[in-house]
């Protein structure tokens, strides 16, 4: 059995309580998962959808955009 390894967005703010510190991302399936563990506030996106986002020489960790 594998372990999925979550971890934490510094100085993140959850976009639906909007406390900081609470985001934890993680990939599973090769869908990047973040998720706010006050809330429960939950938000994925493919592997595809992220490598549009990166530009050359940069390495990205997450990227989810705010919802209004």
């Amino acid at each position: 059995m594998s372990t999925i390894r979550k971890r934490f967005i510094a100085a993140a703010v959850c976009p639906h309580c909007q406390q900081v510190d609470t985001l934890a991302i993680w990939i599973e399936n090769q869908i990047e998962q973040c998720q706010c563990i006050k809330c429960g506030y939950q938000q994925s996106q493919s592997e595809v959808e992220l490598k549009q986002h990166i530009r050359p020489q940069e390495q990205l960790v997450a990227l989810f955009p705010l919802k209004s």
